[in-house]
């Protein structure tokens, strides 16, 4: 344990070779850093291990986005899924000012390896809430799984609504041709 470091929001556990990897949450407490241990604030970060209980902490996969991009504030609850021979980490982000509660969105990052390197999908976010504010998801979709199904990529999540309460939050799934999407 390192004082004043969470890492929580890992992700399925895969073995590739003889080695298994995670990727999860990692918030440093400090400045700028909002409701500690929040994920809200945190970076994507990822470890391996030989035998599935003994881990080493190898690096960060997706940090903070640029001032103004989608992910500005933080990435955070990371998924793993592998297709076509690439490796994609699906990740949740919030915009900055984070006050003022904007929406989340999922993007991505593509590594040919579990070890990346990796790069962030230019088409990001690949889901986002929708425009209609009647809808379940019209403010937050986030905490993503996927899988491949019938030659397609589901992607399940969760959903709130504009003016609603965590309490209300509910499961909606979007699907996709392409592990980029557009995810419908």
């Amino acid at each position: 344990e390192e004082p004043g470091v969470c890492r929580r929001d890992p992700s399925d556990v895969i073995r590739v070779g003889s080695t298994y990897f995670v990727w999860y949450t990692k918030v440093r407490n400090g400045p700028g850093i909002f409701n500690y241990p929040s994920g809200y604030s945190g970076d994507i970060w990822y470890a391996t291990s030989e035998d599935g209980v003994n881990w080493d902490e190898r690096g960060e996969v997706v940090g903070k986005g640029p001032k103004g991009a989608f992910d500005e504030f933080g990435v955070f609850t990371p998924g793993i899924l592998v297709a076509d021979g690439k490796y994609y980490v699906f990740y949740d982000a919030v915009p900055a000012p984070l006050a003022r509660g904007p929406p989340t969105a999922v993007g991505v990052v593509i590594g040919d390896s579990p070890h990346g390197p990796w790069q962030k999908f230019e088409g990001n976010p690949v889901f986002r809430p929708t425009s209609d504010p009647d809808l379940f998801d019209s403010f937050r979709v986030d905490d993503s799984c996927l899988i491949t199904r019938h030659g397609q990529y589901w992607l399940y999540y969760k959903g709130r609504q504009m003016g609603h309460t965590p309490r209300e939050t509910k499961w909606g799934l979007a699907i996709a041709e392409h592990p980029t999407g557009p995810y419908v």
